[in-house]
């Protein structure tokens, strides 16, 4: 995690607030290679394509998601849309709150849900129906 930066202090590595926020987080194979043929020495992901030092504010960031948009499609999404569609679209498929937390990095499934609750309306009613016909039978 990279906080408290700016120009002149292009970036103070941190330890996560919680064990949650420490994770693997899949990829889509076509961001991997981008993400791959802009590896640098350093251990920095995300960095600023002229000075190679870490992304240090929202306007560098959003340059690099419309770089990377403008490779492979990523629809209408800015990088924090497509962190709530991501998430919304697993819970309204069917992913259990505990495995959508655990690829957000939130320390609390509660967490998970209050943000994203708005996203499994219809599980309530499936779970209404699963449990009158279990009921009934």
């Amino acid at each position: 995690m990279i906080a408290g930066t700016s120009i002149d202090n292009p970036g103070i590595i941190k330890s996560s607030k919680t064990e949650a926020g420490i994770r693997m987080v899949q990829i889509a194979e076509p961001l991997k290679k981008i993400l791959i043929s802009h590896k640098t020495s350093d251990e920095f992901i995300i960095t600023n394509q002229k000075t190679g030092r870490p992304v240090h504010n929202g306007s560098d960031f959003e340059t690099m998601w419309r770089h990377i948009g403008s490779q492979i499609d990523l629809g209408p999404y800015t990088s924090h849309s497509f962190r709530h569609a991501m998430c919304s679209t697993l819970l309204s498929s069917g992913v259990d709150v505990k495995t959508a937390q655990t690829m957000l990095g939130h320390s609390q499934p509660s967490t998970t849900l209050n943000i994203y609750a708005h996203a499994i309306p219809n599980k309530v009613k499936e779970a209404g129906l699963i449990f009158s016909h279990k009921m009934s039978s």
